[in-house]
């Protein structure tokens, strides 16, 4: 005999996978939001390269010649 709790689990299971295999327009919006925040996550990591490249030219200085160099900050 099946214990009462694996036969509610598979029950939950079942009712559940039904549900969201009958609106196709629900994994459509998932798929939707999935790519919102992948596009969110890359504008992040945009950001963040931003904000580094202009904290390293801040410690940039200019040499006479018009060229460039980075101040000892430990970056190249």
């Amino acid at each position: 005999m099946i214990p009462n709790h694996a036969l509610r689990f598979a029950a939950i299971l079942l009712l559940c996978s039904s549900v969201t295999a009958q609106n196709p327009l629900e994994m459509k919006r998932t798929v939707t939001e999935h790519q919102l925040m992948h596009d969110k996550g890359r504008a992040r990591e945009g950001l963040k390269r931003l904000l580094w490249l202009h904290g390293a030219m801040k410690g940039s200085t200019l040499r006479p010649g018009g060229t460039t160099q980075l101040c000892n900050n430990g970056r190249p």
